[in-house]
């Protein structure tokens, strides 16, 4: 289970463990701590979750993180409300 807040990214292993993401730490591989929507592509490979702020995009995916979507073009001053 994946939970955005305002502070930051909550998920739900399998295994009954919770991660807590925070852009606040340097390793973080979130651009904000304010999540403002999450998608999982489940069809795509590898399936990936979409993860929306006021950065922009953050993709995950088992292995790899990336934070590069909504950085130059800044559509709606960056703040990501649905995908």
């Amino acid at each position: 289970m994946w939970i955005g807040t305002q502070n930051g990214l909550n998920v739900l292993e399998e295994s009954g463990n919770w991660l807590f993401f925070d852009a606040n730490i340097p390793s973080s591989p979130l651009s904000s701590n304010i999540i403002t929507a999450l998608e999982w592509g489940l069809n795509i490979s590898p399936p990936t979750m979409f993860i929306g702020s006021n950065y922009g995009i953050t993709t995950a995916t088992e292995n790899t993180w990336s934070s590069d979507y909504g950085w130059e073009c800044a559509p709606n001053n960056s703040i990501i409300n649905a995908l």
